[in-house]
């Protein structure tokens, strides 16, 4: 999600992809990004390869992975978000990174919306829940992922503080790819086959990445727990009284949400929205946004997207800003906690 999904036109993989895998069903026989991102260049040097797409985001670019155009307010990806004498401040991070980067290597670009919406969570919580979520990524990693995705993913997990930008956006395209494998169902062909095609039509769907979404909230639930966070069971417990989904329309019931989340730290919602590039009276949903509330009790609204100012905003002195995104159809996808620690609710 985050821009509408395009479906490529088959064709032959490139002698250096490796052959499809088997099975949908270990994340370990599905494709990675390495494989999906050969499968997404265009035939030829004019392009060409989306008839429908002239926008072109769902086509890699000079300055970026597949799908998106980089924010130009970005700071450099090399650009370390904490360390030295800076400490991690989760909210700055937040306010300048974006699930668009300028590395090729990143294919999920333009989908990996509700991987950053989650991965936001963790970020604001701390480096310790970014490495847990990071060593779950590493070793579930599909088959195919691209080794300089999977070295940034092992710094990041051994070395938190020190990441950088581009590492983060790296741990968020593998959290992608996890969340959405796209499975590989024909072993003998180098070919893209229509079951393939229907599986990676169906990754910008509303109806996959909430399925996606709740797949990886579960998988960081049960794989990146620490002994003192108790189980998977008590963090749902304490989480019971956040809304689990919802439909609306508009923004009246965005305070009541926030409400909710008060009670909570290092909690957040995971909303679908409308998609950045959305026509005028589309109401379908296309886009993930975070909603949620760190470990200082500061209310937060995270958009990935990159967009011209704050990627992240505070609840309630951005208020106006944040109710700007729910004028239209909006819904839960998820509630989430950060990584390795069970939902706990303020006195």
């Amino acid at each position: 999600m985050g821009e509408r999904s395009r479906r490529p036109v088959s064709q032959a993989a490139p002698e250096h992809a490796p052959a499809p895998r088997a099975s949908a069903e270990d994340p370990q026989s599905t494709l990675g990004n390495a494989e999906v991102a050969s499968r997404l260049t265009p035939v030829d040097e004019g392009g060409g390869l989306l008839d429908d797409d002239p926008v072109g985001f769902a086509l890699p670019n000079a300055t970026g992975g597949a799908g998106g155009r980089p924010d130009r307010e970005q700071i450099a990806g090399s650009t370390a978000v904490a360390g030295g004498s800076r400490p991690w401040n989760g909210a700055e991070i937040l306010r300048n990174l974006t699930q668009v980067d300028t590395k090729f290597e990143t294919a999920s670009d333009g989908s990996r919306c509700g991987a950053m919406a989650i991965l936001a969570v963790n970020i604001a919580a701390g480096p310790e829940a970014v490495s847990r979520v990071a060593r779950t990524a590493f070793s579930q990693a599909p088959q195919g992922t691209l080794p300089a995705v999977s070295s940034a993913v092992q710094a990041v997990r051994d070395y938190p503080r020190n990441a950088t930008y581009d590492q983060l956006s790296a741990l968020g395209d593998l959290l992608y790819y996890i969340a959405n494998p796209v499975p590989s169902v024909d072993k003998n062909s180098r070919a893209t086959t229509s079951e393939e095609l229907d599986a990676i039509d169906s990754l910008g769907s509303e109806e996959g990445e909430r399925s996606g979404i709740a797949g990886l909230a579960d998988t960081l639930r049960q794989s990146a727990r620490v002994p003192e966070a108790g189980s998977a069971a008590t963090e749902q417990r304490a989480m019971s009284d956040l809304r689990s989904s919802g439909d609306y329309h508009g923004p009246r019931e965005l305070g009541a949400l926030v409400n909710t989340l008060t009670r909570h730290k290092n909690v957040a919602y995971v909303l679908g929205i409308q998609a950045p590039d959305a026509a005028a009276g589309d109401e379908s949903i296309g886009h993930g946004v975070t909603l949620g509330i760190d470990g200082q009790g500061q209310v937060y609204f995270y958009n990935p997207w990159p967009i011209e100012g704050k990627q992240r905003l505070a609840w309630p002195g951005d208020r106006a800003a944040i109710t700007a995104y729910f004028t239209g159809h909006w819904t839960i996808m998820d509630r989430v906690a950060a990584s390795g620690g069970a939902s706990r609710s303020a006195p």
